[in-house]
């Protein structure tokens, strides 16, 4: 398949057209523990990747994409359009430290907050805590 591992992240790799290296990828591949996505401007291109991959590996072919690592995927083909979001993650959070029907905020913090020296600090349990809560 000629991939070669990108320097900024040895889990991606790319395939690159010989006659035009220095246009988009003809192949993306990502391997995340036992993940796999590939993207391809053209079908045929991940159709031949994954018939090269059943020669030496069992795998599922799970369609099209709609969640990886954690983010979700929605497309729209005739819009052309994709939307990457964390709503289920979102959600799953927001019910475990029950809070639901909290109000949203731009931002939770304001943008010119200085943190008064003399304020205490959190403690381990409480900062294990703040840490889970904002992901």
């Amino acid at each position: 398949m000629q991939l070669k591992p990108m320097s900024s992240d040895t889990c991606v790799y790319m395939r690159q057209d010989p006659e035009n290296p220095d246009g988009l990828p003809k192949l993306i591949v990502i391997l995340y523990v036992d993940d796999i996505l590939a993207l391809a401007p053209e079908q045929e291109t991940i159709d031949q990747l994954w018939t090269e991959i059943e020669k030496h590996y069992k795998f599922r072919r799970l369609g099209p994409l709609k969640e990886f690592v954690g983010l979700q995927f929605d497309y729209d083909r005739t819009g052309r359009t994709l939307k990457i979001h964390q709503e289920r993650y979102t959600q799953e959070l927001l019910d475990r430290f029950n809070m639901q029907n909290c109000y949203p905020k731009a931002t939770p913090v304001p943008t010119n907050y200085i943190k008064d020296p003399d304020s205490p600090s959190l403690d381990k349990k409480n900062t294990t805590l703040y840490q889970q809560m904002v992901g």
